[in-house]
């Protein structure tokens, strides 16, 4: 029952962004006081897109301070990290790694060990 309904949150949450591609795996990822959203695409162009199309939406309510490319095991990646325009103190991220999508929103300032990872 908790896999259904995590299925159907996750893909609530990338319909809107993710109407032509294909999920294979995702999911949420509860910490103490904010929640990860993870997707695996089919492609890497696919995850290219909704990485592009979280940013954009993100940027609505949130300032861009930050955006850098990486390499990891998984390849190139990328990372763009925003501050909440209102309430300076609330963080977002978008990651982009391989075919996966990582992203949290409304995260307070200090909570997040990606964001203060890649901030610092």
């Amino acid at each position: 029952m908790k896999k259904i309904i995590l299925f159907f949150i996750l893909a609530l949450n990338f319909s809107g962004f993710a109407e032509n591609q294909e999920i294979i795996e995702g999911g949420i990822v509860k910490y103490d006081n904010h929640s990860h959203v993870v997707g695996i695409f089919a492609s890497r162009d696919e995850a290219v897109q909704i990485f592009k199309d979280r940013v954009e939406y993100f940027a609505k309510e949130y300032e861009i301070v930050k955006s850098e490319k990486f390499t990891d095991e998984n390849g190139e990646g990328k990372i763009t990290i925003l501050i909440h325009r209102e309430k300076k103190d609330l963080q977002c991220f978008v990651m982009l790694e391989g075919n996966k999508i990582i992203y949290g929103n409304m995260i307070s300032e200090g909570d997040c060990a990606i964001i203060k990872k890649y901030l610092n």
